[in-house]
């Protein structure tokens, strides 16, 4: 017995048709009884196949100009049915309860800002106003939900009713920390305000959270339109988080797609010797591809994670 390249593997390659002529493939004779529909059909499309081809092509070239209207979404209910339990679920709090979805801005003033805690309790007072102002937003939650009540006489001059607001305002840090408003973290305190937005109206939580840095961010600064020192704000949420996770993975499936076909079509190339010869097999990758996604450009479908996943 000859030995190839004196390896086990090569003992088994000149094996390989040695056991092949012992062991045949089995047929069955039910297996070269065509089916009659599938053999109709490729008698139809070898009759006709330049039609065949010609309208296929077609359908790509269409379905493919309506790829830049495909559009990605992380709205709930393009994930459920609208006569679902959630969806009820959903609709009956927005109603009786109010919106679901928080976005969160959080004001920071560090150890070496020298605001007192009666002006950042104005400038978060600022910044709760404006939220509640903007269009969406179904309720506000901050420290000035939970002032409490200095019970200042009227007639006292505004130096004193400063001074007692303030005391009161030092006396309740504690408490707002228990509330979740604020926290406090080596000398530096960060300060939340929450706006309370629709989780089934059409709203896209990524444009939302610009607009809010986008009224927000004038509030930092002086008459002068500089930003207040040792002052920074940031702007966050949950579904804001989820909007940018879903378009990040629906960023890396096109990312995949396109190394998957440029791949495949390198190794074709290889194999098959020659550029041309490698892209007319490709055609039939392509294909599906353009015909979905366009197709749902067409249609005004959203893509979605689930929508991609089945």
């Amino acid at each position: 017995r000859r030995r190839v390249g004196g390896s086990p593997l090569g003992d088994g390659a000149a094996h390989l048709p040695m056991t092949s002529g012992l062991t045949p493939p089995v047929r069955h004779d039910d297996d070269l009884v065509p089916h009659p529909f599938w053999d109709g059909l490729s008698q139809i499309v070898e009759r006709w196949h330049r039609p065949f081809i010609a309208a296929c092509v077609i359908a790509m070239i269409a379905c493919g100009l309506g790829l830049p209207n495909l559009k990605t979404s992380i709205r709930i209910e393009t994930l459920f049915r609208s006569d679902s339990q959630i969806m009820t679920d959903y609709r009956w709090l927005e109603e009786h309860v109010g919106p679901r979805v928080p976005i969160e801005v959080l004001v920071r003033f560090d150890s070496e800002c020298e605001l007192t805690t009666y002006d950042r309790v104005l400038l978060v007072n600022k910044v709760h106003r404006e939220l509640s102002s903007l269009s969406g937003v179904g309720a506000t939650l901050s420290a000035v939900t939970y002032l409490p009540d200095p019970k200042t006489p009227k007639e006292a001059p505004a130096i004193v009713r400063r001074k007692i607001a303030a005391k009161v305002l030092d006396d309740s840090l504690p408490h707002f920390d228990e509330l979740g408003v604020l926290r406090t973290t080596d000398g530096d305190q960060t300060w939340r305000i929450t706006a309370f937005v629709s989780s089934i109206e059409p709203l896209d939580y990524g444009k939302f959270l610009a607009k809010v840095r986008q009224h927000i961010d004038p509030l930092l600064q002086d008459d002068e339109g500089v930003t207040q020192p040792n002052v920074v704000a940031s702007y966050t949420g949950i579904m804001p988080l989820v909007h940018e996770i879903q378009r990040q993975l629906l960023r890396d499936l096109y990312d995949s797609f396109v190394s998957g076909f440029t791949v495949i079509t390198i190794a074709m190339t290889i194999v098959q010797a020659g550029l041309l010869t490698a892209l007319i097999p490709m055609i039939t990758n392509i294909f599906p591809t353009l015909i979905i996604f366009g197709a749902l450009g067409w249609l005004g479908l959203s893509l979605d994670i689930g929508s991609v996943m089945t």
